[in-house]
């Protein structure tokens, strides 16, 4: 009901009382106060001039008055009922076109002419309409059709049914491929990791391609079981030999996905590899209205309240809504699909708060994108080989020079230089040994490719290469002093903090795109990920003609919390990733990923959107790893180093999947509906802490600055006494609150 109608009914009304009352009152005195018609007369007082009381033999003969009132209140009255009568036949005859009372982000505000295209899914606390599904479905479209019940719970009071036969409700929302959907003509191919939304008159279509991970050879098949080794656990004998039995004769690689059972969901049976572009659906569908997931849990979630109001949802006729890239993957200590488990009413559930937070953020890593283990540090399921439980002799291609030095687990040790980790000699003579790492790196990717069917390896040293090889074939290749001319000159950009990070780029690109050509020649259809990291940062300057191989894709690297506005890294990154693209193949711009890092509680959620902003249609996607400092390995505890991270995580999976929107909008929203009365104090001291996090961060240290540790602590404070004790919002400021004030640095006293 309108509030138009409303006050037309409620004026109306009044209108017919005053007129009855009058009509009553008129009648009483026609009837009790005639006079001079020989009724009977009951005389008012009137004051004389000496103040006393006299009869007032006027007013008996005031019968024209009595028959006025009579006629009036009888208009009055029939006005007044032909009123209500008119705005109650249109609210009847309005009702099956009501929309929200509140504007949701997609739909227009209630000043512009209604929508009359939006379908009433629960009002009156009554199920306008069912959620259909088909049997047997993917595991992901059942979680999607659970979740938009939830939700239409939580916002009506109203429980959806899920059916999988025929439905009876005047509406059908239907999740996921059906015959609902392929009577429509729809269908989940080519949407490139979006979905269908289609609405009509009684249909509402929410459905993506929902097809599960395809996995090949006995590894992947039986990941799910797999609990293999990682770092220095021991690794199951029985793994290793039906390892080495796919093995071509007399190789001994290491075991790829080794950690791959983390990314399973016992519970509910779906793999982070496994599409769900149906429950991607279900999210855009939700957030259009006008719900929001900024935290895991309830604390961090906003739905409208519309118990009491008819719920409707509107959409084009006809939609596909494609991400703007397909690659949204956290790589951080989360564990959300292991640790997953089903919700249950009035229980902490951390890890499904965790798991079900990932799904309604749009993250997923498509299994055909990029592989699903081994993105970084690929050289290691080479190396590795002598993290055996029994290791073989030392092959020669290891050595540092012939008869000198040999590996021990992930590093190098030398009778001639100190251990120093991560010693692969990348560019052995071959007069000096029949075989090369290159030549073994080369021989390992052709069988991970033919066994596995995987669509990409990475050909990155192990994790901590930061010296190369001492031996002769090498000296002169990975040297600071001999890089820093030539790097000087080819990018003037570089200050010597840069090219500190980048001297040894020549010596690993050099190998890596090398690895490339080769592989090209055998499986072109594959790609190959080379990353900038450590001391390899720069692009490379003597890659033959300026480009990389076709098949090359470059893994860039970046620190988050480094990126401030002005800092040298922030220029440092956008300047590699401009030079990278550049050396691409024609064709081939596009086709690199970020590989970005999220430091404890990272403020950057502005820096966040507009660098993805800035890449829009330039790259595939991001492999975001989120460091959870010293709770690494408290995998399903949501504590106080998550908790101010929420909106930069938040924004990072936002704008992977839709990078076009107005950052000070969304972000206008956030502070408004996540804060509530410290809103504005929340806005400032973001805003604050993100230009100023560098400084802050560094309190303790020879290089803090005790004027903005101050200030930061000074808006922090003002923002904690804004929220009313015992609120949602002291709740959500309590994880700011904790961290803020256990930081090593100490601080003012904490506020109450």
């Amino acid at each position: 009901m309108e509030t138009g109608y409303i006050v037309g009914i409620g004026v109306s009304g009044l209108l017919a009382v005053a007129g009855g009352l009058l009509l009553v009152l008129g009648l009483w005195r026609k009837s009790f106060a005639g006079g001079s018609d020989g009724s009977k007369f009951v005389p008012l007082l009137d004051v004389d001039e000496d103040g006393g009381f006299v009869e007032d033999a006027s007013v008996g003969s005031r019968k024209p008055t009595s028959r006025a009132m009579v006629v009036a209140g009888a208009i009055i009255l029939a006005v007044g009922l032909i009123g209500v009568g008119v705005c109650l036949a249109l609210v009847l005859g309005a009702e099956g076109a009501v929309e929200p009372s509140e504007p949701s982000l997609s739909q227009p505000p209630l000043s512009q002419p209604l929508d009359r295209s939006a379908i009433l899914v629960a009002s009156d606390g009554t199920a306008r309409a069912e959620i259909f599904i088909e049997e047997p479905s993917p595991p992901f479209v059942r979680l999607a059709a659970e979740e938009f019940q939830r939700h239409v719970e939580k916002m009506s009071g109203v429980v959806l049914p899920i059916v999988t036969g025929n439905s009876s409700a005047e509406v059908r929302v239907c999740i996921g491929e059906s015959e609902c959907t392929r009577a429509l003509g729809l269908s989940s191919d080519n949407l490139e990791g979006g979905f269908h939304l289609q609405v009509t008159n009684e249909t509402i279509v929410l459905m993506g391609d929902d097809s599960p991970w395809k996995r090949q050879g006995w590894m992947l098949e039986n990941a799910i079981t797999q609990r293999l080794s990682q770092w220095n656990k021991t690794i199951p004998k029985k793994a290793w030999e039906e390892w080495y039995a796919a093995l071509p004769a007399g190789k001994r690689w290491g075991l790829p996905f080794s950690n791959v059972y983390k990314r399973y969901s016992k519970s509910f049976k779906v793999w982070q590899f496994d599409n769900r572009g149906s429950f991607l659906a279900v999210s855009h569908a939700l957030r259009s209205m006008g719900c929001e997931w900024y935290m895991p849990g309830e604390i961090g979630m906003i739905v409208p309240d519309m118990r009491g109001r008819p719920l409707s949802f509107s959409g084009k006729e006809k939609d596909v809504i494609k991400p703007d890239c397909r690659l949204r993957s956290w790589g951080s200590n989360l564990n959300p699909y292991s640790q997953a488990r089903p919700p249950v009413p009035g229980q902490a559930n951390l890890g499904w708060d965790n798991f079900i937070w990932n799904l309604r953020l749009g993250l997923h890593h498509p299994a055909d994108l990029v592989s699903v283990s081994g993105q970084a540090h690929g050289l290691n399921l080479v190396t590795s080989m002598l993290r055996h439980p029994n290791p073989h002799q030392l092959p020669e291609l290891f050595y540092l020079k012939p008869g000198v030095g040999f590996m021990k687990g992930r590093r190098w040790v030398s009778s001639l230089e100190p251990e120093r980790p991560g010693k692969q000699c990348l560019h052995m003579n071959r007069s000096l040994t029949p075989t090369t790492l290159e030549d073994e790196f080369v021989s390992f990717s052709q069988h991970y490719f033919d066994y596995f069917d995987v669509p990409t390896v990475g050909a990155m040293p192990s994790d901590g290469y930061v010296y190369a090889c001492a031996g002769i074939e090498c000296k002169g290749m990975a040297r600071f002093e001999d890089a820093y001319l030539r790097y000087k000159d080819t990018f003037p950009w570089a200050d010597n903090a840069t090219i500190k990070l980048g001297y040894m780029s020549n010596y690993v690109w050099q190998f890596v795109d090398r690895v490339a050509r080769r592989l090209y020649e055998t499986h072109p259809t594959k790609n190959v990920l080379g990353g900038t990291y450590n001391r390899y940062r720069l692009p490379p300057t003597n890659i033959p003609g300026g480009k990389f191989s076709p098949n090359m894709i470059p893994l860039v690297t970046g620190h988050r919390w480094r990126m401030y506005p002005g800092s040298s890294y922030d220029k440092t990154w956008y300047k590699t990733r401009d030079d990278l693209a550049k050396m691409q193949p024609e064709g081939r711009e596009n086709l690199n990923i970020f590989y970005t890092y999220l430091r404890h509680y990272c403020p950057a959620s502005k820096n966040t959107a507009m660098d993805i902003t800035r890449w829009r249609g330039r790259f595939m996607g991001d492999l975001t790893e989120v460091s959870r400092g010293q709770r690494r390995n408290a995998s399903t505890v949501f504590d106080a180093e998550i908790g101010p991270m929420h909106f930069t995580m938040w924004t990072n999976a936002r704008w992977l999947l839709d990078a076009t929107q107005d950052y000070e909008k969304v972000a206008g929203k956030y502070f408004k509906d996540f804060w509530g009365p410290a809103e504005n104090q929340m806005r400032e001291f973001t805003e604050y802490h993100e230009l100023t996090w560098a400084q802050f961060s560094l309190k303790g240290n020879a290089g803090a600055d005790q004027a903005v540790v101050n200030k930061t602590y000074a808006l922090w404070n003002a923002v904690f006494q804004a929220c009313p004790k015992g609120s949602v919002y002291a709740a959500r400021g309590s994880y700011w609150n904790d961290y803020l004030y256990s930081r090593t640095f100490s601080p003012p006293e904490p506020i109450e």
